[in-house]
């Protein structure tokens, strides 16, 4: 059984110009930290200084650790600076499986290149903007990620709630301008599909 907890925390920060400046200053730190997995920074849709920190670990000990290094480092001082009221921080722990992890999702991997002239910033902005603006709004999408590798090569990954959503999204790719904005973007497509057991 999975013992990874997450550490939720609710705040306010000062303004959010030099917030998001702090917050993004101290990801590298947080993925140091012992029995770190993931840290999801999140922003109030109607108040850009109302904050939500996830932050997944591998157990409650290593939560509480985390905790501890960010309000008493001085490596994370300057985030701790900008908040101005903590609203709540708890540890919890999964009452079930994530859908990424449940048998019968769909999986797609894309391996590709970039073509010559393209930078990686570039290819970015634009992978994110067609997922964010289409293809996440997409019946069955869960989540995609942007993976680099060595020599120049680089992964799509999506995960939907089956193979066929997952087949279905990805024959979007060419049919929607943000998509094909990307497409445009890189060569040596290599897609496969699959589905998690």
């Amino acid at each position: 059984m999975d013992n990874a907890v997450y550490e939720v925390v609710i705040y306010s920060a000062n303004e959010a110009t030099v917030a998001d400046e702090a917050r993004a200053d101290i990801q590298t730190r947080v993925q140091a930290l012992p029995g770190f997995r993931s840290y999801l920074p999140l922003t109030d849709v109607n108040d850009p200084t109302r904050r939500a920190d996830v932050v997944q670990c591998a157990s409650h000990e290593a939560a509480k650790a985390a905790a501890e290094a960010v309000n008493n480092h001085e490596d994370f001082s300057p985030f701790v600076s900008t908040v101005t009221s903590l609203i709540m921080m708890g540890h919890f722990r999964a009452q079930w499986g994530t859908a990424t992890s449940k048998p019968g999702a769909g999986v797609e991997i894309s391996f590709f290149r970039l073509k010559r002239g393209v930078t990686e910033f570039q290819a970015r902005t634009a992978h994110a903007k067609a997922v964010d603006g289409f293809l996440s709004r997409q019946q069955g999408w869960i989540t995609e990620h942007f993976v680099q590798f060595d020599d120049g090569l680089y992964l799509d990954l999506l995960l939907a709630e089956s193979r066929e959503r997952a087949e279905a999204i990805c024959g979007l790719w060419h049919h929607h301008p943000d998509c094909t904005a990307f497409v445009a973007l890189v060569e040596d497509v290599d897609m496969k599909f699959g589905r998690v057991i």
